[in-house]
């Protein structure tokens, strides 16, 4: 018998290698304390031995800073700083710990991403799980390692890279430290943030070494070297996979009624729909037992010349993509959901379009960031899975028009955050060679929204890396350019748009203050209404709104409020007065 001997490398993440340098220089009594706070260097961080530490930690300090106690990452921050395990406390490993004292049990990445998961922002996850196993293995990324938590961050669009600009960020957005020698070393969350360019007004808790609110501030590598700051603003919506969110679809009954598709807190696929004689049904499973990481979109299949039978389309608890669909006009559902196609991997929310023949084709993020489609063959079958173009690499989910020959245009954030778009040649025809940039040099959030000018022309919306809401349109196949639907918007989700009955576009969207707002054009191709306008006062949302004409032709808005995550709507009357926000009596599965 032969006996393999294997040496197993211990992969140590450097804010744990840095604390436990720190730890050996303290027990050997090259490293002094700075006035009552144990284990830390004084001076200006460093010891004048090689060792260094990420920061001198300071006198906290709230001074002019922003802070935002419903931040759930932020409400993480500040009750945990100065944790040093998730278990049971003992006096060898105690739970709490002192300003500036080590945390080798509980890394700065894992601090982080706890946070981010408290936030909803890591589906699956639990931020107060007691085992780190679930952070050091998720979707191939180890979330322990800062690195990786950066990249798995900025790689799947739950934030953008901002530099070193704390005048930008706000809190819940996450700092990261780079170092030559050491690469990227040290990751924190910001509790606070102010206006000043030097961060002088901006907090941030960490772990290693346990920081709260602690002024931003350089920080040095283990050997001495001076990092490089960046921050990743963080997307204020948790996307899709969150299992606290609930998000909105609107399908149609045949004679144009609205049904409303989410998914719930179980996960599962539910819908409502407006009866015949008024009023809404309750809210109803799909089908019992269905697991979804994503949420549904919709779409109208044809049955004969109409369009009368509704398919849904979700990514399920595998990240396939999944359908479900009725048997007849306004009839049953089939007995249970059908991937679209066995095998295949995808992120975020697909998008539904139609062929100039007019049969469904659906549109996903791969999980290698490159956008694929499937598109109904006559006979009902599908196609099967494939790259729009080879190579492609996005941040961001799919959004499709149609335009008035039954041409398709499909858009989507690239991994530079710009918006970039593909179209086909002629209907039904081959797609032009590549994907292009909208317009170059532009930085956006989250997922565009699309709306059409009076003369079937696409009319782009999209959420700038300033929070504010920005607008691109065609006229006579050119694109006009990305300027601001107004100046100094200030948005938290992204928008939605509607064309009403006499043909100009309304558009709302989620502003700072939570609230609904919205903006529309007085004419079909008009100017805008001057500034936008709160719908109803005090009445917090978050996420992205629905919007859809409802049969009598009149806007219908739909939305989620932030603390219960109840769906509620608000609608006009013919005179085009607005009815006020109402809450779905019965909300099963809709609360945490």
């Amino acid at each position: 018998m032969r006996i393999h001997i294997i040496h197993r490398k211990m992969i140590i993440p450097h804010c744990l290698l840095i604390a436990l340098f720190l730890s050996l220089l303290s027990t050997s009594g090259l490293v002094h304390a700075a006035g009552p706070v144990s284990g830390l260097p004084n001076g200006n961080g460093h010891s004048g031995h090689t060792g260094q530490k990420h920061f001198q930690v300071q006198t906290p300090t709230q001074g002019n800073a922003t802070t935002n106690p419903n931040n759930a990452a932020v409400q993480y921050a500040e009750g945990h700083w100065d944790w040093n395990w998730q278990s049971t406390e003992s006096t060898a490993n105690p739970l709490h710990v002192q300003q500036g004292d080590l945390q080798g049990n509980f890394q700065c990445a894992e601090f982080v991403a706890r946070a981010l998961t408290a936030e909803g922002f890591f589906s699956e996850l639990n931020a107060d799980t007691s085992t780190s196993d679930q952070y050091a293995n998720y979707s191939g990324y180890n979330l322990r390692l800062v690195g990786d938590l950066y990249t798995y961050i900025t790689n799947n669009g739950l934030g953008t890279d901002i530099g070193n600009n704390p005048q930008e960020a706000v809190p819940g957005d996450v700092v990261f430290y780079t170092t030559p020698t050491s690469g990227m070393f040290h990751t924190v969350l910001l509790t606070a943030t102010g206006t000043t360019i030097n961060g002088a007004d901006t907090l941030m808790d960490g772990h290693n070494v346990a920081e709260h609110s602690q002024p931003y501030s350089p920080g040095w590598d283990e050997y001495g070297n001076q990092a490089s700051i960046t921050i990743v603003h963080m997307n204020v919506t948790p996307p899709s996979t969150s299992k606290q969110q609930v998000y909105t679809y609107i399908g149609h009954t045949t004679d144009n009624r609205l049904e409303v598709y989410a998914r719930g807190s179980n996960n599962n696929i539910w819908h409502r729909y407006r009866l015949a004689g008024g009023g809404w049904s309750n809210w109803g499973e799909l089908q019992p037992g269905g697991q979804f990481n994503g949420n549904p979109a919709v779409g109208i299949n044809k049955n004969g010349t109409k369009y009368q039978i509704q398919e849904i389309f979700a990514r399920g608890n595998d990240n396939n993509i999944w359908h479900i669909w009725q048997t007849s006009p306004d009839g049953d559902w089939i007995s249970a959901w059908q991937p679209l196609q066995a095998g295949f991997s995808f992120q975020g929310t697909p998008a539904v379009g139609y062929t100039a023949k007019g049969y469904l084709e659906v549109y996903a993020r791969g999980s290698d960031n490159n956008i694929w489609h499937n598109y109904q063959n006559a006979n009902g079958s599908w196609s099967g899975w494939g790259p729009l173009e080879s190579g492609g690499q996005f941040n961001g989910d799919p959004v499709v028009g149609n335009y008035a020959d039954g041409h398709q245009e499909v858009f989507a954030r690239g991994n530079d955050n710009n918006i970039w778009h593909i179209w086909q040649t002629a209907p039904d025809g081959d797609w032009i060679a590549s994907w292009q940039p909208l317009a170059k040099g532009y930085t956006f959030l989250g997922t565009p929204a699309i709306g059409f000018t009076a003369d079937k022309q696409i009319e782009i919306y999209a959420r700038g890396v300033d929070n504010n809401i920005y607008h691109n349109w065609q006229y006579n196949g050119n694109w006009n350019g990305w300027t601001p639907l107004q100046a100094g918007g200030q948005f938290v989700g992204d928008p939605a748009v509607v064309t009403n009955n006499n043909g100009a576009q309304d558009v709302f969207a989620v502003g700072s203050n939570h609230d609904m707002w919205h903006i529309w054009k007085t004419a079909p191709d008009g100017g805008w209404v001057n500034g936008w306008q709160d719908l109803q006062a005090n009445y917090p949302f978050e996420g992205t709104p629905a919007a859809q004409l409802d049969t009598g032709g009149s806007e219908e808005v739909f939305a989620i409020d932030n603390g219960t995550h109840a769906i509620w709507h608000n609608w006009q009357d013919p005179s085009y007065q607005w009815s006020g926000w109402n809450k779905f009596t019965d909300q099963q599965g809709f609360t945490q």
